[in-house]
């Protein structure tokens, strides 16, 4: 009885040891990898040499744009069919035929057609379209070609009507004062009278405004001579430098073209 008593406290014992023993090795292998893990993080990582840019190679070049300028005063000096506009487009400089055909691209653009559709020949064949649009773009450059001879007249009309709307602006008031001298010399307007030559400055403004307003009203060709011999005094007078005008200027003809006050002085000297 003793003999087996002590036979299960040996088995008893043997498994507890077991069990302790297993857990032990169990959890020192546990550590071991997690020392290996924490071992691997804190090691630098490695750098990967920077692999070299694969350049492509453009096999197809776009072919190089005709002068759209160039292209169509090329094509007016041998469709349109206007003389004169055919000498005045091909006689136009580098500078005024890009402006000339950039204005016309944008004019074309906005009734639903391109301009290189006539030049470039896409619409030959087309017995409908092909005259039609021809004909839309010369009178498009008859317009800008007519407002050249006229652009010195429409100028000194606008300085004209600048002068009677403002007459003692700082910028018009020696004018005026010519103007009115012309007036009075051609015996269009009377001269001040001696009460007005000693009242305050504001009254003879007001006078002479009043006087150059009725004139310009009633008689305005009669304004325009003495107005155009105002100018001449020092010059004919020079327009404005504004974004309109530079817009003008690349359409203006190479020769010179007399302004319109010089003819009137003429006409006005050999009337008297």
């Amino acid at each position: 009885m003793s003999l087996f008593l002590f036979g299960s406290l040996m088995v008893a014992i043997g498994v507890i040891s077991g069990v302790y023993l297993g857990n032990y090795l169990t959890e020192r292998e546990t550590r071991k990898e997690q020392a290996a893990k924490a071992a691997k993080a804190a090691q630098p990582a490695e750098v990967t040499p920077p692999q070299p840019t694969e350049k492509r190679r453009l096999w197809i070049f776009p072919a190089k744009q005709p002068d759209q300028a160039l292209q169509f005063q090329t094509w007016a000096s041998a469709n349109l069919q206007n003389a004169e506009l055919r000498t005045w487009i091909v006689g136009l400089s580098k500078e005024q035929i890009h402006a000339l055909a950039e204005q016309l691209a944008a004019f074309c653009s906005s009734l639903g057609f391109n301009l290189d559709w006539l030049t470039g020949e896409r619409l030959v064949g087309n017995p409908e379209l092909e005259p039609m649009a021809a004909m839309i773009i010369e009178h498009y450059c008859t317009a800008c070609f007519q407002a050249t001879t006229v652009q010195s007249d429409f100028q000194q009309f606008k300085q004209a009507l600048e002068l009677v709307d403002q007459p003692f602006s700082r910028e018009h008031k020696p004018l005026t004062l010519k103007v009115y001298a012309e007036l009075v010399g051609r015996n269009v307007v009377p001269p001040m009278s001696p009460d007005l030559m000693v009242a305050g400055e504001q009254e003879r403004q007001v006078q002479i405004a009043q006087a150059l307003k009725e004139v310009a009203t009633n008689k305005w060709m009669t304004f325009m001579t003495a107005f155009a011999a105002a100018t001449q005094v020092d010059g004919p007078a020079k327009p404005k430098a504004d974004w309109i005008g530079t817009l003008r200027r690349p359409f203006r003809p190479r020769e010179a073209v007399a302004p319109v006050a010089t003819e009137a002085a003429t006409a006005s000297d050999s009337g008297a």
